[in-house]
């Protein structure tokens, strides 16, 4: 009902006689802060002014922090329209597409690298998206060169866009399984992809190394 409820010394929030508390995401290691809500005044156009600056005055720095906002709103705008664009960073080697998104990923409150792309299984990938809600999931290290096992994990951008989960049976005689996408994808990597119905669910914002 929109009440902010604060956790207690032991990082718990309290409602009536449950309560719940945030553990890390990745089991095992210290790779991300969790999210808090800040209660401080911040100029987001001054931010996203700032950024743009650091690349040049390139433009396109702007559609990608508008993509970052719009995922903070996504779980409204997804019963609309039925779907929600991935964003694609694409660009040669240290044409800043790691600081770009990493710059992404710490406005929406998270601190952290982005998944390996080659290295990451289906599982991961889709439980992730199930937990990160309305939040971005950064996936790095992409390339169209890489073997058909892994090119096998596009048919996650697909689910990522439109909401379409592939099932999979249960081992019993009955059920099958499945998974939510709550988060919104956002992929970094030295290519595009070659799917032309992929690239058009994508907001790409291609980097050019200067000089």
């Amino acid at each position: 009902n929109g009440q902010r409820l604060e956790a207690d010394e032991e990082g718990i929030v309290w409602l009536g006689l449950s309560g719940w508390q945030a553990i890390q995401h990745q089991q095992g290691e210290h790779r991300g802060d969790i999210p808090v809500l800040s209660t401080k005044d911040v100029d987001p156009l001054s931010l996203i002014g700032s950024l743009v600056d650091n690349f040049g005055g390139f433009e396109g720095i702007r559609l990608a922090c508008a993509w970052a906002v719009a995922s903070f709103f996504s779980h409204a705008i997804w019963p609309i329209e039925s779907c929600f664009p991935l964003l694609w960073i694409s660009g040669k080697a240290e044409s800043g597409k790691t600081t770009l998104c990493r710059w992404l990923a710490a406005m929406t409150s998270i601190k952290c690298e982005g998944f390996n792309y080659p290295t990451g299984t289906s599982v991961g990938m889709l439980r992730t998206l199930g937990y990160y809600s309305s939040l971005p999931v950064w996936i790095d290290e992409y390339r169209n060169s890489y073997t058909d096992r892994a090119k096998d994990k596009e048919g996650l951008f697909r689910s990522a866009y439109d909401g379409q989960l592939a099932l999979k049976g249960l081992r019993t005689a009955f059920g099958v399984r499945g998974g939510t996408i709550r988060g919104r994808l956002m992929v970094s990597g030295q290519d595009t992809p070659m799917d032309l119905a992929l690239q058009q669910r994508c907001v790409t914002v291609r980097l050019k190394k200067d000089g």
